[in-house]
């Protein structure tokens, strides 16, 4: 599971920034309020929280789930910012393969028929379905990863 100082390595990466100093400046805080993040004695609003998102490209409440969790102070709270993490965005590359599935059936069910079609207008619509399942396959992979790193 992502804790914030991974979020905010990843976003200081993301940036190419070196320093939590220029990291704080990109957020519009001080840098002894990223210095607070990192060691628990200041709270991330959701506003940080959003800008934290947006600069490492993923959805805010993600985010806002692993501040939460991150300073969750029993088990429940913990247990229920974990399940909110896994259910939210653990399943996000299961329903992107089902849709690549179910693209392909459909693309491919009618692929080749009717006497009157070219073989130029079948290699086109071979194409199509090959860019359709190169970005659906990317996105996938990108879920996956995004999943990975939560859990």
């Amino acid at each position: 599971m992502k804790t914030i100082n991974e979020v905010l390595d990843e976003a200081k990466k993301a940036r190419g920034l070196d320093t939590d100093y220029k990291l704080a400046k990109t957020l519009s805080v001080t840098p002894n309020y990223v210095v607070g993040f990192r060691d628990k004695t200041r709270a991330i609003d959701n506003l940080t929280a959003c800008r934290l998102a947006d600069i490492i490209g993923c959805d805010p409440m993600q985010v806002i789930a692993i501040v939460e969790l991150d300073r969750a102070k029993n088990d429940e709270k913990a247990g229920f910012w974990r399940n909110f993490l896994n259910q939210r965005f653990g399943k996000s590359a299961a329903s992107v393969a089902l849709v690549l599935c179910l693209t392909m059936t459909a693309a491919l069910s009618g692929f080749g028929e009717g006497s009157g079609s070219n073989l130029t207008a079948k290699v086109a619509s071979a194409a199509e379905v090959v860019l359709a399942l190169l970005v659906l396959t990317y996105l996938t992979l990108h879920n996956i990863q995004m999943c990975c790193q939560i859990v």
